[in-house]
């Protein structure tokens, strides 16, 4: 397929106009464990492609409609990408790859009789996590749900331990279950590896989403019966498979048996969903004709071809007129084409301007990111977050932590630890990096076995000066902090219950104040997502502050107006002196 010169010229324009933003989006994919089995997708993708065109016929399906779509996913693929541009947002450039991938496949269905190349096209959407962390959101409420299925099957199993939302207290031990169910059994991974083992084998649509369904609960399963298996070897046998090389080898061990798993199900599915013999009810006059119209929507649209079959393309019937190869390419080139070779150099006119305007104003940015990022990690005990304050608050804990890159608490934290001449506690500290979009800290906290009892909004005092460097294609000022506040209850089984009221605050690496999206939909929160940052895999920039007042019984009045004075100091002094300006 790729030998073709005609395939040469769409591969070369479409990486021209692509790479340059898809390769910091995959970048940032790697970095993250669970979306590491993207390159699994791209292997996958352009291995069907490839073995499949060489059966491929042409055909002429001329008709408006499609054509109509394909023009509709054109137009998309390129206003997106420009907006990716301006904004400089690689998951959006992500996207803009997916429409004009569907674009391309309508042109080829239009053309030739591709086997299953609408399937294929479905893998690229793979490669696109969900906008607004709803991915993240979405694993987090597996985890907490296998949190509790994994503590009732320790319960009855007579194993000691006591949970907190997602944090297993074993005996000298502390298991957190994104550790126990980090890895190659994740969701991502194994719904990937259904995905590309479907299109492969040539399931229907129907088949494909049983399946789905299936890996879904498969995944939670194993993954509580992973961390079921740690927590045994830990206390029976003191061996500790949370890390390392065991770790690693445990989690292949469950992936070869979800492998197995799959596979028995999809043999099952393959009886449960075989076609249906409807030509001797066609054939025969004397036959009952009811249901044959069911039967036959049964075979077109839900049905999947057992083993050594004939696979049959249901777009391309006999009564599809043929084609030739030349007059297919010279249509799929035309100008009337939605990838006709006028797209084809507009794509490429925009991946130079990418390289020319948008690469190294990127690089500048990054830059500074990094700068800041430096400035926040220099951070030490002498740093007085609290300069400023008409109260009198002693340090008694200052404390540097690193954690994995895309951690839900941030990759780094400074944090300070006050007590007030009362003996009240509070917790001062800087989280970073996140962003673009809203960091939801209650996801945190509530992982980690805090229950959420109060919260509420607040617009602070202290308001940014007028000489923060806009950011990459924005131009506005911000008009001033706001701050999310919430208390939060813990029982400590050693001792008795805790309360949090935590505030929180942040600001971008320029210094810009960032601001929770606060448009009461999921609309405004996407468009707040694209245009105000950029994406958090590679270009998370933003420093999250939080006070922290902390008492066994409940927060008083006084604490609560202190916490308050104090995240408007500490916003202000950390900006200062961690912001690029």
């Amino acid at each position: 397929m790729f030998r073709d010169k005609n395939w040469l010229i769409i591969l070369i324009a479409v990486l021209i106009g692509f790479v340059p933003l898809l390769f910091p989006f995959f970048r940032g994919q790697w970095a993250r464990a669970e979306y590491q089995v993207f390159p699994l997708l791209l292997a996958g993708i352009g291995y069907f492609l490839w073995s499949r065109w060489s059966s491929a016929k042409p055909v002429d399906r001329s008709h408006w409609f499609p054509a109509t779509a394909g023009w509709f996913a054109t137009a998309s693929a390129i206003f997106l990408l420009a907006m990716a541009m301006f904004f400089y947002s690689p998951w959006l450039a992500a996207v803009s790859f997916v429409f004009f991938s569907f674009a391309i496949a309508i042109n080829v269905w239009l053309r030739w009789n591709v086997q299953g190349i609408f399937a294929i096209w479905l893998l690229t959407c793979l490669l696109v996590p969900p906008p607004l962390d709803r991915d993240r959101m979405f694993i987090a409420k597996l985890q907490l749900f296998s949190s509790g299925f994994s503590s009732r099957i320790l319960d009855g199993l007579g194993i000691l331990h006591h949970v907190r939302g997602n944090v297993f207290d074993l005996s000298k031990k502390t298991l957190f279950v994104d550790e126990a169910c980090s890895g190659i059994v994740s969701l991502v991974s194994i719904l990937t590896c259904i995905s590309v083992y479907v299109v492969w084998q040539r399931r229907s649509l129907f088949h494909f989403f049983l399946l789905v369904a299936f890996g879904l609960g498969w995944v939670v399963f194993m993954n509580t019966v992973r961390l079921v298996t740690i927590a045994i070897a830990w206390e029976k046998g003191g061996v500790d498979l949370s890390s390392g090389q065991p770790h690693m080898l445990l989690g292949m061990a469950m992936f070869a048996i979800s492998a197995g798993v799959v596979y028995c199900v999809d043999r099952l599915l393959l009886e449960l969903l075989a076609p249906i013999d409807v030509e001797w009810k066609e054939r025969d006059a004397s036959s009952d004709k009811t249901g044959l119209g069911l039967m036959k929507f049964w075979n077109a649209y839900l049905a999947s071809p057992r083993e050594g079959e004939e696979y049959v393309d249901k777009s391309a019937q006999a009564s599809v007129p043929t084609s030739t190869p030349e007059k297919s390419w010279k249509s799929f080139f035309s100008p009337l084409s939605s990838v006709g070779l006028p797209v084809l150099g507009l794509l490429v006119l925009m991946g130079v301007a990418q390289l020319v305007f948008v690469a190294p104003s990127a690089a500048t940015l990054r830059t500074a990111i990094d700068n800041s990022k430096k400035r926040g990690m220099e951070i030490n005990q002498q740093f007085s977050p609290i300069k400023g304050v008409d109260f009198n608050l002693e340090l008694i804990k200052f404390t540097p932590e690193e954690r994995a890159k895309f951690d839900a608490w941030g990759e780094f934290s400074r944090s300070f630890e006050y007590k007030d001449e009362e003996g009240n506690i509070y917790w001062v500290s800087a989280d970073f990096p996140f962003g673009p979009h809203w960091h939801d800290l209650r996801d945190c906290y509530l992982g980690s076995g805090w229950k959420i009892t109060e919260e509420k909004h607040f617009p602070m005092a202290v308001t940014l000066d007028e000489s923060a460097v806009p950011r990459l294609g924005t131009s506005s000022k911000a008009a001033g902090w706001e701050a999310d506040e919430f208390v939060t209850v813990r029982k400590n089984p050693e001792t008795q219950p805790e309360t949090l009221h935590v505030i929180k605050a942040a600001f971008y690496a320029d210094g810009k104040i960032f601001n929770r999206p606060r448009g009461g939909s999921l609309f405004y929160d996407f468009v707040t997502h694209v245009t105000k940052g950029r994406d958090r895999q590679e270009q998370a920039d933003y420093f999250q502050i939080q006070v922290v007042a902390r008492s066994t019984q409940r927060v008083t009045e006084l604490q609560q107006e202190r916490a308050r004075k104090l995240i408007g100091i500490v916003s202000q002094n950390f900006r200062d002196f961690i912001a690029e300006k």
